[in-house]
């Protein structure tokens, strides 16, 4: 029984999304219609159908995105990196998070409600597929109160049979992004007993998907999202937020022709109808409100019909609104653009002078050097090879032309091949005049010359020999 005589009016003491019991208490947001919705939702299927294509775009035959855990190798853009990699990948990661903190500085929490896959997936697929089912608002609040029947059963299965099929869509969307889409393919056209981790995985990555976004939904964002508590760190009295104007909505009047002296505001509830945290956004800035603009939508439409200008909830900053003063205070954003510059000019700089087939060089000790029949000196070293692109390579080693006469280099094999992600270690010995060296010593460079796919490259080795003096 309802404790409240207009079901939209929401009780001061507890969440709109509980009972006086501590139950959940279902929310049912009506439709909206209105520019900014329709804006939301061209953008919501841009971002679904990026996130869906995505996985199967390459750059230099890499997959654009891939965060293989598994086998610790990240591609990000058409660059790849590996987790020893991790000043790299920290700096992109944490380049993610401040471009957030500074979207949430300048605008909100415009991620959770234009961006966040929770909100994109939810709004635009799961809440659009219930509705055209069971009914919108009011209708499907109906719906859910009335007696078992077979109508209500098999309306109920079909959504749910949908929520799954879209589900695993979804899933495997995403499972791209952590094991490949070659691996995908791969994986699908294959029995489960011969995928079974990836079959397990698959199968609880559904189930998880099902259950927030065809039931927790909001629930998520008001109780296990941990940005909505962290807003308020982000934002201040500049930042935009999604505000309704006191001064000019009140005092309420359902009739306000009767009662020239009220406010625009006619209570309608409808702000609160549309609201999918089902909050009043009357009552001020609220942690569950997720910026969707939904409530803007809404009031706009009423205003229209009552003649009444536009805006009573809008989009703005407090200072804005109150004090009816520009934006003055931008620290907090020039801090975090400040990190933003720094961690970009840091991540390019890494980029550029990362080697991607770097060599490490250990000369054998025991002995430093021994002498040959021809009186000519031996240095054995260690040549450790790693690959970390993500194809095979293969390598070569040579001495600079000027050397050729005075020097000779013995590799077992001239070219090596080297698998993505893997290192080997090769004994390489160099005979050379004893003419060569400079009080017992001499820094010679040779040629590192990798092949892969239908490229090559030539990078300069630095190595010391040594021998009498």
């Amino acid at each position: 029984m309802n404790d409240t005589p207009n079901p939209f009016q929401l009780p001061e003491n507890r969440l709109a999304s509980t009972e006086a019991s501590g139950k959940r208490h279902y929310i049912y947001p009506a439709r909206v219609k209105g520019p900014i919705h329709n804006f939301r939702w061209v953008l919501h299927l841009g971002f679904i159908l990026f996130f869906l294509i995505l996985p199967w775009i390459k750059i230099n035959n890499q997959q654009v995105l891939l965060l293989d855990i598994v086998h610790r190798r990240f591609s990000i853009f058409g660059l790849t990196f590996w987790a020893h990699e991790a000043p790299i990948l920290f700096l992109v990661f944490a380049g993610f998070i401040l471009g957030i903190g500074l979207l949430t500085a300048l605008y909100g929490r415009v991620w959770c409600g234009w961006a966040c896959p929770q909100t994109v997936f939810v709004e635009t697929l799961f809440r659009r597929i219930e509705n055209w089912i069971e009914g919108a608002g009011i209708s499907q609040r109906r719906f859910n109160k009335r007696a078992l029947s077979i109508n209500k059963v098999l309306r109920k299965g079909f959504k749910w049979i949908i929520f799954l099929v879209v589900s695993l869509m979804i899933t495997h969307s995403f499972l791209a992004y952590f094991i490949g889409s070659d691996r995908l393919l791969q994986i699908i056209q294959r029995p489960p007993s011969q995928n079974f981790t990836a079959f397990t995985v698959i199968l609880f990555s559904t189930a998880i998907i099902l259950f927030d976004f065809g039931w927790f939904r909001e629930q998520f964002c008001i109780i296990a999202c941990p940005y909505g508590r962290l807003q308020s760190v982000m934002m201040n009295e500049d930042s935009k937020l999604i505000l309704y104007d006191s001064n000019r909505g009140e005092p309420r009047n359902k009739n306000p022709s009767s009662n020239p002296g009220s406010g625009d505001c006619i209570d309608c509830f409808r702000c609160v109808a549309v609201c999918p945290t089902g909050i009043d956004i009357r009552r001020g800035v609220q942690m569950e409100c997720i910026m969707c603009t939904a409530c803007v939508d809404a009031c706009n439409t009423v205003m229209k019909k009552t003649n009444k200008p536009k805006g009573l909830i809008s989009y703005q900053s407090e200072n804005t609104l109150l004090n009816n003063k520009k934006n003055t205070d931008r620290s907090r954003a020039l801090i975090y653009s400040g990190l933003i510059l720094i961690i970009a000019l840091a991540l390019t700089y890494l980029v550029q002078t990362r080697n991607m087939v770097p060599v490490h060089v250990k000369r054998l000790a025991n002995p430093p050097y021994t002498t040959t029949a021809s009186h000519w000196v031996r240095n054995q070293f260690n040549l450790t090879v790693r690959n970390q692109q993500f194809n095979d390579i293969y390598v070569e080693f040579s001495l600079p032309q000027e050397l050729r006469h005075s020097a000779n280099l013995i590799i077992p094999n001239q070219t090596l091949r080297i698998k993505s992600g893997t290192s080997r270690v090769y004994s390489v010995f160099i005979e050379f005049n004893p003419d060569l060296l400079n009080i017992g010593q001499q820094i010679i460079t040779l040629t590192k010359n990798v092949h892969h796919q239908n490229t090559s490259y030539s990078e300069p080795q630095e190595i010391t020999l040594i021998g009498p003096r």
